[in-house]
């Protein structure tokens, strides 16, 4: 006796390529991007990543530059693959860090309410034919997030905008940690009210419901 579990969202979706690869001119990411791969996809999830795409390296200079290495995410039942470690950097100033003495080593040590926040913005596109140029356009932004008022900023809380997230593109969280321990990974942070997962989405963007089927002797039984 087998068992099959089929998500009720599931969706495939008509394209006259069963795989298409994406890999214009120097772009440092490869989209398989075949709807039909939504069945293998939806086993581990929507949008999270699956390997890779760790802090690898911090710079202080003018600004703070965090290297990350290459790896594979799914956002919106597209699997991406980042074939390049990259690198984002953002403006962070002497105000934005508080100090205290740590009462078992009698060290100074900084501390902040502001953290580092790296997500993606992608949205796949629907493709009925060949394209002539890549109709898919992946980023990864970085911002700073206030884990005080859960705001999330596009650059310095000083001088920078106010960034609203949307659900549609801005849904995996790939990184986030305190910007005075950059390498001790945040868990879950909350955005504007939102609880996220970090190395995933928000937490109740996605609500599957299974159906279970059973085969026993050829025949589909419904439990």
């Amino acid at each position: 006796m087998s068992k099959i579990l089929i998500p009720e969202e599931q969706s495939i979706f008509p394209n006259p390529n069963q795989h298409i690869n994406f890999e214009f001119n120097n772009s440092i990411e490869e989209f398989r991007t075949s709807r039909y791969l939504n069945q293998i996809l939806k086993v581990f999830g929507p949008d999270l990543v699956l390997w890779g795409l760790n802090l690898e390296e911090v710079e202080y200079n003018d600004n703070v530059e965090l290297t990350f290495n290459n790896g594979v995410l799914i956002q919106d039942s597209t699997l991406i693959k980042i074939l390049y470690s990259f690198s984002k950097s953002i403006n962070v100033t002497s105000d934005l860090y508080s100090e205290y003495t740590d009462t078992d080593t009698g060290k100074i040590v900084p501390d902040s309410n502001y953290a580092f926040v790296v997500y993606t913005d992608f949205k796949f596109p629907s493709v009925t034919e060949t394209p002539s140029a890549n109709p898919l356009s992946f980023n990864v932004n970085i911002g700073l997030l206030d884990q005080v008022t859960n705001t999330l900023y596009n650059g310095n809380p000083n001088t920078a905008s106010v960034v609203t997230l949307d659900d549609t593109k801005n849904r995996i969280i790939v990184y986030s940690a305190s910007i005075d321990s950059p390498h001790h990974l945040h868990d879950y942070i909350n955005i504007d009210g939102d609880t996220y997962k970090v190395r995933g989405t928000k937490t109740d963007l996605h609500v599957f419901d299974y159906e279970s089927f059973e085969f026993d002797g050829g025949e589909l039984n419904l439990c």
